[in-house]
């Protein structure tokens, strides 16, 4: 065999082996997102709905995992207060404690009560706008960090079936085209980026 053979071998066992890290690491980092709501109003006792307050429901409801030597009792890994303010739950490397068939997914819970048999009885009855657009900030990075498509966005409902949440009033077809054209638009910086280094 040949010096430039060999070089060539070299380089097709080299690439292979990259491209099977890079999916091997996908495979392993969250199947996807699913999202929910607190079916709870915005505030309560004055207060907002936020991080800590879901932690200690989940903590009388006995959830409870360690990780890198910390315990999380909150099931979802960030919660979307209706101020728009994002909260992390546990780390996105922690399994979730939010749906049956989908803690190998991240857990994004909005606070609100988005079923239409809650309009006029609990606020709000539909994302806030300050929440749409935090959302929409948290799957820009989401997206970018882990390559998700938009097949990979469920409801709490689509993966379980045994339960209302997020509601019907919240946009899923809406938040599934912001993932599709995150991902288009990543995918033509990637074709345009490597066409001009050439």
């Amino acid at each position: 065999m040949g010096v430039k053979r060999l070089a060539l071998l070299l380089v097709l066992v080299f690439c292979t082996w990259v491209l099977h890290e890079r999916s091997s690491h996908r495979r392993h980092g969250p199947r996807g997102i699913v999202i929910h709501h607190t079916a709870s109003p915005g505030k309560l006792h004055g207060e907002l709905v936020s991080a800590s307050m879901i932690d200690e429901w989940h903590t009388r409801r006995g959830f409870h995992k360690e990780y890198n030597g910390k315990v999380y009792h909150i099931g979802y890994h960030y919660v979307i207060r209706i101020d728009g303010v994002i909260e992390r739950g546990r780390p996105e490397g922690c399994r979730g404690a939010h749906a049956t068939k989908g803690n190998d997914c991240l857990g994004i819970c909005l606070v609100g009560n988005f079923t239409r048999r809650a309009r006029g009885l609990t606020f709000p009855s539909r994302p806030t706008p300050q929440q749409m657009a935090a959302l929409h900030h948290l799957l820009e990075v989401l997206v970018d960090r882990y390559r998700f498509r938009s097949a990979q966005i469920h409801t709490h409902r689509e993966v379980d079936g045994d339960t209302a949440c997020p509601g019907d009033r919240f946009p899923i077809a809406q938040v599934r085209k912001w993932v599709k054209d995150l991902d288009g638009n990543r995918r033509l910086a990637s074709i345009f980026g490597r066409s001009s280094r050439h």
